[in-house]
């Protein structure tokens, strides 16, 4: 998997995926912080806290795959 076609293929994978869940994770902020403000602090409040990680994860390793994709050209 160390070929550029496979890293290329490997970034616009993860890239597509970190968008789809960034997207996810936005709407449900939103719909935490409208239920927060309805009913109060619940269990729902703190759960986008819990899917922040792996965003993060995600978006450091396109970063790493950038830097290898570029080291290779």
């Amino acid at each position: 998997m160390n070929s550029l076609n496979g890293l290329k293929a490997e970034q616009e994978k993860l890239t597509k995926g970190t968008s789809a869940f960034g997207g996810i994770l936005i709407v449900m902020v939103v719909v935490c912080v409208y239920g927060t403000v309805q009913n109060g602090v619940d269990f729902m409040t703190f759960l986008p806290i819990f899917f922040i990680p792996i965003l993060l994860v995600n978006i450091f390793k396109i970063g790493k795959l950038r830097k290898e994709i570029k080291s290779k050209e």
